[in-house]
């Protein structure tokens, strides 16, 4: 009996093990290095600096001008590329949330010395364009200024787009199931 108690327990944390470690909270930040006539940039030097906790990571563009960076925490990044005979360029505060692929698409850079910097300060909307997976992140802040009755986190969920609430007796805090993304209860997909 000993020993059927202990092989269960086991074969449940080996499954827990597994679904753990299949969780992650990071995204990847990928783009491609060109010059002024869109010909990729080689060996260019491209540095993501996490502004609030310091860190950098450093990647060098390949032959077709392309950098990845596949494991990047959540957080606010600057970015700096430099090149050879090219001006440094600067893009401060992108966002990167949980799980997010984050493409920077065709990064121009212009002919000139390294001590000159070309600083982009504003920028369209980074559209994620890699796959179909989604992900937000709920900040500090917005938590503290929302005005949400019972501060229950099933709440909180509902502020990511695309997420509703369903109640059974139409009281606000007697949520019953959210949807995510159009799917219901019922949903085949």
């Amino acid at each position: 009996m000993t020993i059927r108690i202990l092989s269960i327990f086991v074969l449940t944390f080996v499954l827990c093990i597994g679904v753990v470690l299949a969780q992650t909270t990071s995204g990847s930040i990928t783009g491609n290095v060109v010059d002024a006539h869109r010909s990729a940039v080689a060996n260019a030097t491209v540095t993501i600096t996490d502004v609030n906790k310091g860190f950098s990571q450093t990647a060098t563009t390949d032959e077709g001008g392309r950098f990845v960076f596949p494991q990047v925490p959540p957080g606010t990044f600057d970015i700096v590329i430099q090149a050879t005979g090219f001006k440094k360029q600067e893009r401060k505060d992108l966002a990167l949330v949980s799980n997010d692929k984050l493409s920077l698409g065709n990064i121009v850079l212009e002919v000139g010395a390294v001590t000159e910097t070309v600083e982009v300060t504003a920028e369209a909307t980074m559209i994620q364009s890699e796959s179909g997976e989604r992900s937000a992140g709920v900040q500090s802040e917005e938590l503290r200024n929302i005005g949400i009755k019972d501060r229950s986190f099933v709440n909180f969920v509902t502020l990511v787009p695309g997420v509703i609430s369903n109640t059974s007796n139409g009281a606000a805090g007697d949520i019953s199931s959210l949807y995510v993304n159009g799917t219901r209860q019922n949903s085949k997909t």
